[in-house]
């Protein structure tokens, strides 16, 4: 058996950090809002044997831990970026020859969007030209 990686997404969780999403305000009068996902994803290091697994687990664990500088130089808005657990070694089920560590790692991510209007409110309307 090759050693080999499998990704799997674990749940994603909205965060609101503030009263309807709201962010700032700028000179323009523009609001800005904001929300924060919250995830983690488990890689399963598997091997044939638990000593394989074993380092597989612990150079992607640090592979990924580096990878940190680089994921925020590029824009990604993560606020957090971290390993949550590194597994027990475990036996694969459905072979009885192969080993597997599962590592997970935690994410935060900052989604903000402005809303910009076409046109400016309007102050005051006046009907008495439209009533009949």
């Amino acid at each position: 058996m090759l050693p080999a990686l499998i990704v799997k997404r674990n749940g994603i969780q909205a965060s609101r950090y503030l009263i309807g999403n709201q962010m700032q305000i700028d000179e323009l009068g523009r609001q800005t809002y904001g929300i924060m996902w919250v995830g983690s994803h488990t890689i399963f290091c598997r091997a044939a044997l638990g000593a394989q697994v074993e380092i597989l687990a612990a150079e992607v664990s640090r592979y990924l831990t580096e990878l940190w500088p680089v994921l925020t130089a590029t824009g990604f808005s993560l606020q957090s970026w971290k390993p949550v657990d590194i597994g027990a070694v475990g036996v694969l089920e459905e072979e009885k020859q192969g080993f597997v560590v599962p590592v997970t790692f935690g994410w935060a991510y900052e989604h903000t969007w402005m809303v910009e209007h076409e046109a400016r409110k309007l102050r005051q309307v006046s009907l008495k030209d439209y009533i009949l």
